[in-house]
């Protein structure tokens, strides 16, 4: 309903005894209150933990990672943080594999790789790969999920030399989760697509 208010006031806001006064276009009107529904369904309830998972995996990814989500998602108008959440919401409250690399990543680039019990500290793994024939991928990341593939734990970036294996620590001892890997061109900000997945054991 439009209100006309006197000639001391020009502007009405705000709520109460049930209505809610406010300004459209310069008109000001009062509706009646209407809280909205919040069933809070299994479906959406699944939806709200599984957007609540996206800001802490986010913060997870190196800077390159990140910088190269912002270069994918600047074609299509959105930020770094929208494209990654487009490509790992769903997946992460349906038990799927997230992406954990834009999908612009070259295919087919990933290098043979394994991943093994740590024999060291607790909270270890090993990790091990052989050297791609393209010398432009200089680094190669690790990613690290849980046992349940829905929450990225660790991201670990380093150079790529095949002859000494990667230790990954801060794992929680004696617990199973899921590695993936993907190469890294510096030059290009350019990740490949991610490797088969590798179950291990951290060392306990």
């Amino acid at each position: 309903m439009k209100v006309t208010p006197s000639p001391l006031v020009s502007k009405i806001s705000g709520k109460t005894a049930g209505v809610v006064a406010a300004s459209w276009k310069g008109r000001n009107y009062v509706r009646k209150l209407v809280t909205p529904a919040n069933p809070k369904s299994t479906s959406q309830t699944a939806i709200r933990n599984s957007m609540a998972k996206m800001p802490a995996m986010w913060r997870a990814l190196t800077d390159n990672l990140r910088k190269a989500f912002n270069t994918a998602a600047a074609v299509m108008s959105l930020a770094g943080w929208n494209l990654w959440t487009k490509q790992n919401r769903k997946s992460s409250q349906t038990n799927g594999t997230l992406v954990p690399v834009p999908h612009n990543s070259k295919k087919g680039m990933a290098a043979a790789w394994n991943v093994a019990t740590g024999a060291g500290a607790a909270g270890t793994v090993s990790a091990s790969w052989t050297d791609p024939a393209d010398p432009a991928y200089t680094k190669i990341t690790h990613f690290v999920f849980d046992a349940t593939q829905v929450t990225l734990v660790k991201v670990v970036e380093g150079t790529l030399t095949s002859a000494t294996p990667l230790t990954i620590s801060g794992l929680t001892p004696g617990t199973s989760y899921n590695f993936y890997a993907a190469l890294y061109n510096p030059t290009l900000n350019l990740y490949s697509e991610p490797s088969a997945k590798v179950t291990a054991t951290s060392h306990a």
